[in-house]
């Protein structure tokens, strides 16, 4: 019984492929000696930036959701504050705009503090929740109240009175606090039926907790 022959295979040499062609001719270009400058200058500049050990960050205080954040230098007097939200008159304008966001969902204090302890992320106080309340419950009714007038003053415009007052056409329309008509509080609107414009409004209850307080 013969042996068996045995096939050696041969290694192939390798000779280049599209990418290594690329690469040669890349070699042989020369190439200006402004891009080497230029190249170097970029290398240097970042080199640079990365250098920023000497720069502390710290926080001098927070009000609610918003910090003030300083500069400082080791080596030198440098030193530079600003804060990490927009102020509007001195106010941070974080804090206003997360009250409100909280207010529009239909929600409260509590719920805007379950919502942030969950984020991991600081909140509010009960007083500050509240004043942020407050303001902008003044402007929400300015607004209205303008908003209102203004719609008069088109009515009055569209009739062609020549008088204070004049006679349109109105519908009322009200609504409840709550769903289910379960609440105690509602509010009742006058629209114009020429625009269809809100021209007053009145919130109305049924409870008041001080006569509810006092005995008998």
């Amino acid at each position: 019984m013969g042996h068996a022959h045995k096939y050696r295979s041969k290694k192939r040499k390798f000779t280049g492929n599209r990418y290594s062609n690329v690469r040669v001719k890349n070699e042989n270009q020369t190439v200006p000696d402004n891009v080497v400058d230029n190249e170097n200058r970029k290398v240097t500049a970042s080199s640079s930036k990365l250098e920023g050990n000497n720069l502390m960050l710290n926080e001098d205080s927070r009000f609610g959701l918003s910090s003030n954040v300083c500069i400082k230098c080791k080596n030198c007097n440098f030193m530079k504050g600003f804060s990490s939200t927009v102020k509007v008159n001195n106010r941070n304008q974080l804090n206003t705009l997360v009250v409100y966001a909280i207010r529009i969902i239909g929600k409260g204090y509590n719920g805007g503090r379950k919502l942030f302890c969950l984020l991991d992320l600081p909140f509010l106080s009960k007083n500050t929740f509240r004043r942020q309340e407050m303001k902008l419950k003044q402007a929400a009714s300015e607004a209205a109240t303008e908003s209102m007038k203004t719609s008069a003053n088109n009515i009055m415009l569209l009739k062609g009175a020549q008088k204070d007052t004049t006679s349109c056409s109105a519908s009322m329309d009200g609504t409840w606090q709550k769903r289910g008509y379960s609440s105690f509080n509602g509010c009742v609107s006058c629209i114009s039926v020429d625009n269809g414009k809100v021209l007053d409004i009145e919130i109305m209850s049924n409870f008041c907790r001080m006569c509810n307080n006092m005995p008998n």
